[in-house]
């Protein structure tokens, strides 16, 4: 997932743009929660496959005020993730685009590598960006 810190004008911006392309019940906000709860799944990775993390999909966009994180939307940019674990994800972009929720840009976007890291623990590993 990414953070995106942004200064308070373009923080206001990017969420008035969001409200106005979502309608006043939002129902972009809970389909990015849903697909937010989903990716995890996805970036979950194998090392030992010869691609374990070759496909790529939206980020999840937050804003960061201190500690906390508010969930703006899902992003232009793209996250390597595992192809094995993207059909959900895949159903919830396809309903995310047909509710005509808008992608947030990012002012920078780092190009998807198909690599698969393990976790400080070395208990599970996942896709890395």
């Amino acid at each position: 997932m990414t953070t995106s810190i942004r200064s308070a004008a373009l923080a206001a911006a990017a969420t008035l743009g969001f409200a106005a392309a979502c309608g006043s019940s939002n129902p972009c906000l809970s389909l990015a929660q849903s697909y937010a709860d989903e990716l995890p799944n996805a970036l979950t990775c194998d090392p030992t496959e010869a691609e374990p993390c070759a496909a790529a999909r939206n980020v999840v966009q937050y804003e960061q005020n201190g500690t906390q994180l508010t969930l703006e939307g899902l992003g232009t940019c793209l996250h390597s993730v595992n192809a094995a674990g993207t059909s959900k994800l895949d159903t919830i972009l396809a309903a995310y685009q047909q509710a005509g929720c808008s992608f947030l840009p990012a002012p920078i976007c780092t190009t998807p590598k198909d690599r698969c890291v393990q976790s400080a623990d070395g208990k599970t590993f996942t896709c890395f960006p």
